[in-house]
């Protein structure tokens, strides 16, 4: 998939509970689909995946993970440079705004909704079956 931009909105149920901040990293390693022994792991992506991290300790958008109302206008949002592809993107060492070992949520973080914008990219085949179109129909034209 060609990424253009990721939207992330914070809300959470619990305070102390909102990301603070985190890492957005891409792949576009092909492992052959997904794997998943487990119900807890069903969908984990192939080990020996490659990652690359595109946007790190990505903080909210006012800086003020706190200081947010529900709304329409996302917390964090990344435009990706032109012409990045993936296949898996993750959000990667997300903190909480607790930071706190005493309360038990130092390790516990949620997030309200993602939203990713691309396009997919077309498979050679695909390419291929257009160009051989085009050709046919000019040598169409052409006869003419």
């Amino acid at each position: 998939m060609n990424l253009d931009e990721i939207w992330v909105y914070n809300w959470n149920d619990g305070e102390g509970r909102e990301a603070d901040r985190f890492d957005i990293d891409i792949s576009a390693t092909n492992t052959g689909g997904l794997v998943g022994d487990e119900l807890s792991d069903f969908g984990t992506p192939a080990s020996g995946i490659d990652w690359t991290t595109v946007a790190d300790d990505f903080t909210a958008n006012n800086g003020d993970p706190l200081g947010r109302v529900k709304g329409r206008i996302p917390d964090w949002g990344h435009t990706f440079s032109s012409g990045t592809q993936s296949r898996y993107l993750r959000l990667n060492q997300l903190v909480n705004t607790d930071n706190n070992a005493s309360t038990g949520l130092d390790d516990q973080a949620g997030l309200g909704g993602i939203l990713i914008f691309g396009s997919p990219v077309p498979e050679p085949s695909t390419a291929l079956m257009l160009a051989v179109g085009l050709l046919g129909l000019a040598s169409c034209l052409r006869r003419r």
